[in-house]
Formats: C-alpha cells, structure tokens, sequence
C-alpha cells in the first residue's frame, strides 16, 4: 500500500511538473505583425498623432439630437443587435458552466419501490399471516471530482472565456455597424430633402417658362418647337420629382428596419442645420486595426480555437 502510495505521488508529481512546462498544454501568444508587414500594409502613411476618432463618443460626433435619439433607439429595439446581445448572454452562461467544473460535482437519486405480493402466488398455508407489502428506500449518494492534472479543464475554461470576448467584440461589431448605417441613412435622407427641394423650384421655374412661351407664340415671338423644348424640360423635371418622393419613402422605410419599428414617415431635421465641426484624427493605421471590434473577434476565435486543440491533446493522457 505504501508502495502504491508513493508511486502514486511520484506519477502524479511528474504530470503536475509536465503541465506547469507546459510539454502538454501551450500557451497562447497574441500574433505579433512585424515593422516590415506594417509598411508594406499601410505604404503611404506617415501619421504619428496617436489620438484617434475610435476614441471619441458617437454622441460628440453625431450633435443632431434628433439623430441621436433615433440611434438610441435603434440600439434598444434592433433584431439584429438584440440577437448579438442574446448570444454573449449565452457565452457567458457556459464560460461560468465551465468554472464550475473545477469543483466536485455530487449525485443524489432517491428511489422509493412499494411490492405488494399475492399470497396465493407464495402457496402459504391459510393460517400464516405474514405481511405481503413491502417498501424499499434508497438513498444513493455519489461524489466526484477530477483533478486537472493535465491542463484540461484549466484549457476549456480559457477556450470559453474566449469564445465569450469573442461574442463580446461581435455584438460591438453590430452595434458599431447599426450606428453607422442610422447616421448614413439619415444623412441621406437630409440629402434627398434637398435634392427635392431644388427639384421642386425647378418645377415652378419651369412652368413659369412654359407660360411665358405660350404667351410670346400668341403674340407671334415664338415658335412652337421651343414650347415643346421647354414642357420637355418641365416633364423631366416633375419625373425626377416623383422618383425622389419614391426614393425618399424607400429610404423611410429603411431606416424604420435599422429602428425595429412599423415603416412610416421619420421625423429629420435640415441638411442646413448640421454642424460637423470635430477635428477627426485616424491616428496609427495599427491603432485604429486593434479598435477595431471584427478584428477582436477574429483574434479570439482564434485564440478559443487554440485553446481547444490544448483540451484535444489533454485529452489523451
């Protein structure tokens, strides 16, 4: 038994020894891009500030309190971000599931059977009374508990931990992409306001000189090919009128799919009144590549992927 024992020891001290080396698990090391790959990916820029605009709030740099309000609600009513958000919640539930692994983990089956038998099955003589019913009860209690030995669980719960910064930078993703497409639409909706506005002075102006030619061919100033020329030109004019009413309800109805809300009419201010005047820094180009949240995400799939190769090669032993 002492014999077992310490051998016991020895194997179990050998595998701890193994592990902490790390001859069986890896260690993850962040990809480092070195200066070379650098110039030749960003070749033609020369920036030193380090400020950059992925700093900066979108609420700073979006001042239209009317915009910011329909982002606000886009980012608490959006299918797509809702899912995105669901998702991390989900990740998050089995990074916690997998710390819970290093504690023991207990059984408890109670088991109750009630057996009634029939007298005349047990051919008992008639004057023996014994009692026919009978109640069993089991109270089985089980416990176990594995030693992470060779790194395993320690490995799964950094591949789950990554997996959920992963879900994290994604849903960042989706919401930093739904901000955007809500201030471009909504700067396209201010343009085509625009647009018809002068289309529509272009209408009137274009009436009025149809007016002015059919009086000038009553009194013998014009011909009737210029008239013609002229209600040509106003003809145009209101068909482009009326593809940009139509596009403009497209655009509506756009927006009202980014917001989660039944298409209909959305409420904007003037392309006049909006004021951009943020001093916008792009800063490093290997700066704003870290800021960016796909590129996160990418990184921790990988990095959740590598870790699961650790649990694979564990495994074995």
């Amino acid at each position: 038994m002492k014999l077992f024992s310490k051998y016991t020891f020895i194997i179990l001290f050998s595998a701890g020894i193994l592990a902490g080396c790390g001859v069986i698990t890896k260690k993850y090391e962040t990809p480092e891009v070195s200066e070379t790959v650098q110039n030749d990916l960003y070749r033609g820029e020369s920036s030193t500030d380090t400020t950059s605009m992925a700093d900066i709030p979108w609420n700073e740099i979006f001042t239209d309190t009317i915009l910011q309000g329909l982002i606000e609600e886009g980012l608490s009513k959006n299918n797509d971000l809702q899912v995105a958000l669901f998702r991390v919640a989900e990740a998050q539930s089995i990074f916690k599931q997998q710390k819970q692994n290093w504690l023991p983990s207990f059984n408890f089956n109670p088991n109750v059977t009630f057996n009634n038998q029939s007298q005349a099955a047990l051919n008992l003589p008639p004057n023996i009374n014994i009692n026919l019913r009978t109640t069993t009860v089991q109270l089985p209690i089980g416990a176990s508990w594995e030693l992470d030995v060779w790194g395993k669980l320690k490995s799964a719960r950094k591949s789950a931990m990554a997996s959920f910064f992963e879900t994290q930078a994604s849903a960042q993703a989706v919401r930093t992409q739904l901000i955007a497409s809500v201030a471009s639409t909504y700067f396209q909706l201010l343009a085509l306001d625009e647009q018809k506005r002068v289309t529509e002075e272009t209408v009137l102006l274009r009436e009025k000189d149809v007016e002015t030619l059919t009086a000038m061919i009553e009194a013998s100033l014009a011909n009737g090919a210029a008239l013609e020329q002229t209600k040509s030109n106003l003809y145009s004019a209101q068909i482009t009128l009326k593809d940009l009413e139509n596009t403009i309800r497209e655009t509506e109805n756009a927006m009202s799919i980014l917001l989660g809300r039944v298409p209909g009419e959305i409420k904007r201010s003037t392309f006049e009144e909006q004021n951009l005047d943020i001093d916008l820094q792009i800063g490093l180009p290997m700066q704003i590549l870290e800021n960016r949240p796909d590129v996160i995400a990418a990184e921790m799939s990988l990095r959740s992927r590598f870790e699961d190769v650790n649990v694979a090669r564990a495994s074995f032993y």
